[in-house]
């Protein structure tokens, strides 16, 4: 694949990325958001290797909330509207991803941990 079309699909994704960004209050104000480099730098490295290679992008997400396993803690088992919008929003971001980047995005969701019964 030449240079400049990794280059732009690797601007492509990452814009994609950092739309979906969150930042704390006091960080958004020293951050340039989009277009901040030391933002950018890390996860643009990672994008460029992974299309420079033809390997789907893998993005892990540590410690999505999820629904505790103790029932005296929660109203059910089910997911709740809030969970169900954050994943459905996850899914469109791989959609999204995916048609710019042939090989596909690969989301790995990290809970917080093992046993969360107490």
């Amino acid at each position: 694949m030449l240079s400049h079309t990794i280059e732009m699909i690797s601007d492509r994704l990452l814009a994609q990325l950092m739309r979906q960004r969150r930042l704390h209050e006091q960080a958004e104000r020293s951050c340039k958001g989009i277009l901040c480099s030391d933002c950018q730098k890390h996860p643009k490295q990672k994008i460029h290797l992974a299309i420079s290679e033809q390997r789907p992008l893998i993005l892990i997400l540590p410690a999505f909330p999820a629904k505790s396993a103790n029932r005296e803690k929660t109203l059910s088992e089910k997911p709740d509207r809030g969970e169900i919008m954050g994943l459905e929003n996850l899914n469109q971001l791989c959609k999204d991803m995916s048609a710019i980047y042939q090989p596909g995005v690969k989301l790995i969701i990290c809970s917080g941990k093992a046993d969360s019964r107490r």
